[in-house]
């Protein structure tokens, strides 16, 4: 079956519309991959109806583990107002290079998750984003630090910040993988016997810990 950038998507697009996928319950996560695809709401997400048909026969396993980072990121932004969705759908609709834009950035940046919880976590950045709390250009930073830190450590950056502002001693390892990933800064600072650099919070890590622990 061949199939074109523009139809997948338009066919992630139309999956970003209001769902019952609320009736999977909270045991999303610990849900198997075959499991969760015998559920009868999953099958009619027009992407995951789009994949089935698409391979016929046999799904693969990265096509099985893409859908289920979809399920839990629109489980995740069906907690939005449906005239939210829909008006933000119905925006794009009208911009047919924009609509492929972040069709495109959806789908590269939930494929490049490592960890089923970071599709949760960037669904809250993209409920922001929709809602018009932030920009595009915001939303795309805080997915990239989301999928280029260690889940691990995305858990502890609210503590982490706290603790930067008293001098606590953190885990070395843990400040470098979140300077990489954007959300912490190397400022200098004076120090007995000359300059040095210290981590601070930057203002990408503090709207990140302000979404995700809103």
């Amino acid at each position: 079956m061949e199939i074109t950038n523009n139809e997948m998507n338009q066919v992630l697009i139309e999956s970003l519309k209001k769902t019952e996928l609320v009736d999977l319950g909270e045991d999303l996560l610990e849900k198997g991959l075959d499991s969760l695809l015998k559920e009868g709401i999953v099958k009619e997400i027009p992407f995951v109806k789009f994949i089935i048909a698409m391979h016929e026969t046999y799904i693969t396993i990265s096509d099985k583990i893409l859908i289920k980072k979809l399920v839990l990121f629109l489980k995740k932004l069906n907690e939005l107002p449906e005239s939210t969705i829909n008006k933000f759908i119905s925006e794009i609709n009208n911009n047919s290079k924009f609509k492929i834009k972040v069709g495109n950035k959806l789908l590269l940046l939930l494929d490049k998750n490592d960890d089923f919880e970071k599709s949760v976590m960037m669904a809250e950045v993209f409920k922001v984003y929709i809602s018009k709390e932030i920009d595009y250009n915001t939303f795309q930073l805080l997915s990239h630090a989301i999928n280029n830190t260690f889940i691990e450590n995305i858990k502890v950056l609210k503590d982490v910040c706290e603790k930067l502002s008293s001098n606590y001693q953190i885990n070395p390892e843990v400040l470098e993988n979140l300077f990489q990933s954007g959300l912490l800064s190397l400022e200098s600072h004076m120090i007995l016997g000359g300059n040095g650099l210290v981590y601070k919070p930057n203002n990408l890590g503090s709207l990140l810990v302000k979404i995700l622990y809103k």
